[in-house]
């Protein structure tokens, strides 16, 4: 059995537009250059592999998080950057230039759950005072006034 060598996989390679089509259309150069290491430098120029290239490190995500206003869009536009800054726990420091959303307090959460009847009204109506003050233990207190199911 003959070895495939790296330039015949170079070649290979080079006829397909993705991975699933060199895998699909010449597994044996696939698998080779998979076991030899030498994939990702043999699909280097198809389409969308950008993505396989990419190593986030806190450098590289922290110059990718400048490109961003919101946590969200960061999150949307770059997942795999703020998934690692997650994980690496980085996020919080990466993110600190980012315009944050209204931070509850106890007086704005108390304002904003007067403007429902019902617990299940305020959580939807306001996900994230309702959680604010669930997390501040104050949502007891800040629910008095509501109707309760409960007789």
């Amino acid at each position: 059995m003959n070895a495939i060598t790296e330039k015949e996989i170079r070649r290979e390679a080079a006829t397909y537009k993705s991975r699933a089509e060199f895998l699909l259309g010449s597994p044996g150069e696939f698998y080779s250059a998979l076991e030899s290491g030498t994939l990702d430098e043999a699909c280097a120029h198809m389409v969308g592999e950008r993505r396989y290239l990419i190593k986030w490190t806190p450098e590289t995500i922290t110059a990718e998080a400048l490109k961003y206003n919101t946590r969200s869009e960061f999150a949307r536009g770059s997942g795999g950057a703020y998934s690692t800054a997650t994980r690496l726990g980085i996020r919080d420091d990466v993110c600190s230039h980012m315009i944050r959303k209204v931070k509850w307090t106890p007086e704005t959460i108390t304002a904003e759950a007067l403007k429902y009847n019902t617990r299940s009204e305020f959580k939807k109506g306001s996900g994230g005072a309702y959680h604010a003050a669930r997390n501040l233990k104050i949502l007891d207190a800040v629910c008095l006034h509501m109707n309760s199911r409960i007789k």
